[in-house]
């Protein structure tokens, strides 16, 4: 094993005995993450490739996203205990995420593309309780319009908290094992603690659905003048950008201040933004 320090000061593990088209795409990936010592190696990248690259993030993200709130569930039943369930899990999204049709291309795994249709998808996820809500509505058949569409929200509303909440215990599972990794000492207290902050701050990950929910409801979008739409967009997209980084920050809080105080807080921030802004246009203009 060699170690090789990087730019910013972080010490890189390289296996002695590794591939060389492991070699290859690690090269590539620095190009995107220090692109002034390794630029050499970025790829040449296509408008199709793009295209591509966005359409394989989303299934990628819808199903990494469920998985991630299992994750959140089983984490929280057995804090300080790594279960085969929990790895189980664990093995299962990687293979999710990098052996399937759906993983990313080294050449576009920083693409803001890549990431743009991995966060869509992971929207998606949320939006599961109200496509099952409108199921059950449509067999009610003794209800009125009104009732219908109320008895929707509230089941669509609840199911998405009860997705949205274990997802944001999930990500915490997921910093404490990278943590563990790095040799950071976690207790299970800590982690407890920790996996339950974070499902609070996963739950406010639904806000910005309530609105794309409404706007369904409404149906009056398609009606909208086009700059109307687009203002509702622009809207849209900076809450959700919004909203995306102050979770990434609430969740760098609680990972540096109950069990890892090496972090960098808020070194994600912006890319966080960029691609919950890009959500939340694409999610009102849908």
């Amino acid at each position: 094993m060699a170690d090789y320090r990087m730019p910013d000061g972080r010490i890189l593990n390289v296996p002695d005995d590794i591939s060389d088209k492991d070699y290859s795409d690690l090269l590539v990936e620095l190009s995107g993450i220090y692109p002034e010592k390794f630029g050499q190696y970025a790829p040449e990248r296509s408008v199709g490739g793009h295209a591509g690259e966005f359409l394989k993030g989303i299934p990628r993200g819808f199903g990494s996203s469920l998985v991630t709130a299992a994750e959140g569930i089983a984490g929280l039943v057995t804090p300080g205990f790594d279960t085969g369930v929990e790895r189980a899990l664990r093995s299962g999204r990687k293979y999710w995420e990098e052996d399937t049709i759906f993983a990313a291309d080294p050449a576009y795994s920083d693409s803001y593309s890549s990431q743009l249709g991995s966060g869509l998808g992971s929207f998606a996820s949320f939006l599961i309780p109200g496509g099952a809500a409108k199921l059950i509505g449509s067999a009610n058949k003794g209800l009125s319009l009104a009732a219908k569409s109320d008895r929707i929200n509230k089941i669509a509303m609840r199911g998405a908290y009860g997705i949205a909440t274990p997802m944001g215990m999930g990500e915490q599972i997921q910093r404490v094992e990278a943590s563990r990794e790095a040799g950071t000492d976690v207790s299970g207290m800590q982690e407890f603690f920790s996996t339950v902050l974070g499902g609070a701050v996963g739950a406010t990950e639904v806000l910005p659905i309530f609105t794309f929910l409404r706007g369904l409801k409404g149906g009056d979008i398609r009606s909208e003048k086009l700059r109307r739409l687009l203002l509702e967009a622009a809207k849209q997209g900076g809450v959700e950008g919004a909203q995306e980084a102050v979770a990434g920050l609430a969740q760098d809080a609680i990972q540096s201040g109950v069990y890892d105080p090496s972090i960098e807080i808020g070194d994600s921030m912006f890319a966080e933004f960029k691609v919950g802004a890009g959500v939340g246009a694409i999610a009102e203009t849908a």
